[in-house]
């Protein structure tokens, strides 16, 4: 048995087969508000008893994950677990069941004191994805002990031999190999995000009988088809925004009629009806959902992105003098800014003010926002290149320098923790991050009208839904 990290070693005894990652949060500071985990799906021997699972554990518990047929059900199941109750929770996850070689996403997202939210992925080997999403109520585990993200293979024992105490037997045929972790990390409720699937896939590798097995295909697999879009319905508006889906490696595009177009990524929905054109689509840190905001501020949630309210509900007397042109989330999901043409921002949920153009003459209308991750600040950027950071550094500008063409917006720079802007002729301005290309200089059959992120790149969207990638973000289909 494997275990180690943040939390200290966990060993099985020679009663458990188990893997076990945990890392405190005390380490890190703050409490978990997430936790997210991607593995493939193995092949069970017969008549074991096995579970898969990322958690919250401590004072209380929480995990959700996958576990194989000898604990009662024809093939491997999506299951909650409220401890100290063994047993399936009822899911939200309608798919088809699990097999071996299916990879699967788990993400635990803290609602409230006393809940969390569910999601579970699970895209099969022929390519199909599946999900489901619901809440969990978490439940007390042993008083005084310290919050701990875990990631965990782990085979069942005797009951009540947990941590080693008392003589325990295993249940069922043991399963020595380890599970193939594809991704794995938490988030503290004050931002800060721990990836460990670096040290998780080192735990792993130091079980003498290496990985589990998964199902193959039978013969090699066909070539996979060209990228496409798959909009919900046929798009009659021009695209204005594109959104990174994390969970996936596509995106989402939105036209101002409210359309979503996915490309190797999965729709969510979009809204029945507008008051306001919509100006952009956001991704969810984790990329599980989507938020759309329209040019009147109005708000819409899909997936995982929560409603956290939005201009339309204030006052009269507050209402902002011009469209909103920006949706911000913050890194953990918990709210949201809006920005508007004249600077000022308006933020919701758990979203901290620090600080707006609104008021200040500009010599051009702001077109976008981005977050910086790092202080929880943010930055504005106007249609003649100039930059307005508020609780973040100021990196440079392309204020009062030639622009042949406008900026039409800005995107953060995970690799460096700068920004990029892009104008409409697909001109690439990069402060403080890597260059890796632009169309600027190029024949378009349309402008540019946004730039989204990557961690090892970036990509342009135009008017038409072409799409243009750079670095390492991957082409997944265009309308264009």
């Amino acid at each position: 048995a494997y275990g180690g990290g943040d939390g200290g070693a966990v060993f099985g005894g020679g009663y458990e087969s188990l893997d076990w990652y945990p890392t405190e949060s005390s380490v890190h500071s703050g409490t978990f508000s997430a936790i997210t985990g991607t593995w493939v799906e193995p092949v069970f021997p017969a008549n074991s008893q096995i579970s898969i699972w990322p958690g919250i554990q401590g004072d209380n518990l929480v995990q959700a994950g996958t576990a194989s047929p000898a604990w009662g059900f024809p093939s491997p199941y999506v299951w909650a677990y409220d401890y100290p109750t063994p047993g399936q929770s009822p899911t939200g996850y309608t798919g088809p069941p699990v097999q071996p070689g299916d990879t699967i996403t788990v993400t635990l997202t803290r609602l409230d004191a006393s809940s969390w939210q569910v999601y579970v992925s699970n895209t099969t080997a022929a390519g199909q994805t599946y999900s489901g999403t619901w809440t969990e109520n978490w439940t007390a585990e042993q008083a005084g002990n310290a919050p701990q993200a875990a990631w965990a293979t782990e085979q069942a024992s005797t009951p009540g031999c947990y941590g080693g105490a008392g003589v325990c037997n295993v249940l069922g045929t043991p399963f020595p190999c380890s599970v193939d972790w594809l991704a794995a990390s938490a988030t503290t409720s004050t931002g800060y995000v721990i990836n460990a699937i670096g040290p998780l896939q080192a735990l792993m590798k130091q079980n003498p009988a290496g990985f589990c097995p998964t199902t193959a295909p039978a013969s090699p697999p066909p070539p996979p088809p060209p990228p496409t879009c798959d909009p919900n319905s046929a798009p009659v508006g021009p695209v204005v925004s594109l959104a990174p889906a994390a969970a996936t490696g596509g995106y989402w595009m939105a036209t101002p009629f409210g359309e979503v177009i996915s490309c190797h990524a999965p729709f969510m929905g979009s809204p029945a009806s507008l008051s306001a054109p919509i100006v952009a689509i956001v991704a969810t840190p984790h990329g599980h959902g989507y938020w759309l905001v329209g040019s009147d501020g109005g708000v819409f949630a899909y997936g995982t992105a929560r409603f956290f309210g939005s201009l339309p509900g204030l006052p009269a007397s507050a209402q902002p003098g011009s469209p909103v042109v920006s949706l911000v989330p913050i890194a953990t999901g918990a709210g949201y800014y809006e920005v508007t043409a004249k600077g000022d921002v308006y933020a919701f949920g758990a979203a901290p003010f620090y600080g707006s153009m609104g008021g200040v003459p500009l010599a051009k209308p702001v077109v976008g926002a981005a977050l910086d991750p790092e202080t929880g600040g943010y930055w504005l950027v106007a249609s003649d290149g100039g930059v307005f950071a508020f609780h973040a550094p100021f990196y440079g500008s392309m204020g009062g320098q030639y622009l042949a063409k406008p900026v039409v917006g800005m995107s953060y720079a995970p690799s460096t923790g700068g920004y990029r802007l892009v104008a409409s002729d697909g001109g690439v301005f990069s402060f403080d991050a890597p260059f890796h290309g632009s169309m600027g200089g190029q024949a378009l059959a349309k402008p540019v009208v946004a730039i989204a992120t990557t961690p090892g790149g970036y990509w342009e969207v135009g008017s038409d839904g072409g799409v243009f990638c750079f670095g390492s973000a991957a082409f997944e289909g265009s309308l264009g």
